[in-house]
């Protein structure tokens, strides 16, 4: 009877304790569960919230790029106002400007005409500029004479220093025909081919041609 309870015991310790293992198990599946859904519930408010910062971050720039686009329209429209009313200043003036000029140019026109003193004053330019452009064409005229006689004259000179180089040359060649020949020839030469600035020349050939001629006459 004792070992029969002692058994009965047992398998109640035993089942008690599998029931107990079971029931951690349990446990432990919800509380896995549970955490895995904490978790996905984070990630998924998480991914949430960053999609809703994400949207937001759009929303903000549009709203920027929006707001900048309307102020640049404003600036441009300012700038353009702002060119507009300096141009029409600018044109209001310039009128302004040539209506006074306008005027004193009426003022100046009847003083003029109303003065003697100023009308004999333009008339006495008006002749000192006649005068002037008739003197500044004489001058003119002038000038191109004088122009064409220096160069006349440089015409004139550069013909002059070519006939006296030719004449040199003629003279050189001249002086070097008389050496080569007028030795030899001295003799037999016609009257007319020394000149008189050959004087000297013709002496020295005869002195030589009388030497050639008392040697030879030695000789025989």
């Amino acid at each position: 009877m004792s070992a029969q309870r002692e058994r009965f015991v047992l398998r109640e310790r035993q089942r008690v304790a599998q029931l107990q293992r079971e029931n951690m198990q349990q446990q432990l599946k919800r509380w896995v569960a549970d955490n895995e859904a904490h978790a996905y519930m984070l990630a998924s408010q998480k991914h949430s919230k960053y999609r809703w910062i994400l949207r937001w971050r759009q929303e903000q720039e549009e709203n920027q790029r929006r707001e900048d686009a309307l102020n640049r329209r404003k600036e441009e429209r300012r700038c353009m106002k702002q060119q507009r009313e300096q141009e029409e200043r600018i044109a209001h003036e310039m009128e302004q400007m040539k209506i006074e000029e306008l005027r004193d140019k009426k003022i100046r026109q009847r003083i003029r005409e109303s003065s003697l003193e100023l009308r004999e004053l333009e008339v006495k330019l008006k002749e000192a500029d006649t005068a002037w452009e008739r003197a500044a064409q004489i001058a003119e005229k002038k000038a191109s004479l004088l122009e064409h006689v220096v160069r006349e004259q440089a015409e004139q000179h550069a013909i002059e220093q070519e006939e006296e180089a030719c004449q040199a040359l003629i003279r050189e060649e001249r002086e070097k025909l008389l050496h080569e020949h007028g030795q030899s020839l001295c003799g037999f030469l016609p009257k007319g081919v020394f000149k008189d600035c050959d004087l000297k020349l013709y002496e020295d050939f005869q002195k030589m041609y009388q030497k050639k001629e008392d040697v030879l006459l030695h000789k025989h």
